[in-house]
């Protein structure tokens, strides 16, 4: 009887997550990044430009893969910037079978900035990346500096 208690809440999630505002889809984008001296590409596999709400400045939030030349090493990234030009949200993590993900995190001199920022549909926002980044790489902590640019195009 357990299991019909459950089911209302998976239909809930669901439908919430279907109702999630902002503009999300597949769109063009991509940018050269080095991290850690190694050039990686970005994948960009959405774009979203969030409008303001519950306190929250409105965001421009961006997720992908950054893939080197060996494939197998890529990362997955998530950023957020609001659309003041500051760093909101920084994640790139490399899941590896069976054991400890490697990742990277910023720090408080991480910086991200818009060159070019047209938040409209169609509009295109470029982003400038620099500055040393911390992460546990082979469990263990590690420094590293990133720099490079990333643009996408709004759907």
């Amino acid at each position: 009887m357990n299991f019909l208690r459950a089911l209302p809440c998976l239909f809930l999630a669901f439908g919430l997550r279907a109702q999630t505002p902002g503009l999300e889809a597949v769109v063009r984008g991509g940018g050269e990044l080095t991290l850690d001296g190694i050039p990686y590409r970005l994948e960009l596999a959405s774009v979203a430009s969030i409008p303001a709400r519950s306190g929250l400045p409105p965001l421009i939030r961006l997720t992908g893969r950054l893939v080197p030349e060996e494939p197998a090493r890529a990362f997955d990234l998530e950023l957020s910037v609001l659309k003041n030009g500051t760093l909101y949200l920084l994640r790139v993590v490399r899941q590896k079978s069976g054991g400890y993900p490697d990742s990277w995190a910023a720090t408080g001199k991480t910086r991200v900035r818009f060159t070019r920022l047209e938040d409209r549909s169609g509009g295109r926002l470029e982003l400038a990346c620099s500055g040393p980044l911390t992460g546990v790489i082979g469990r263990k902590p590690r420094n590293a500096t990133w720099h490079g640019s990333l643009w996408a195009e709004l759907p």
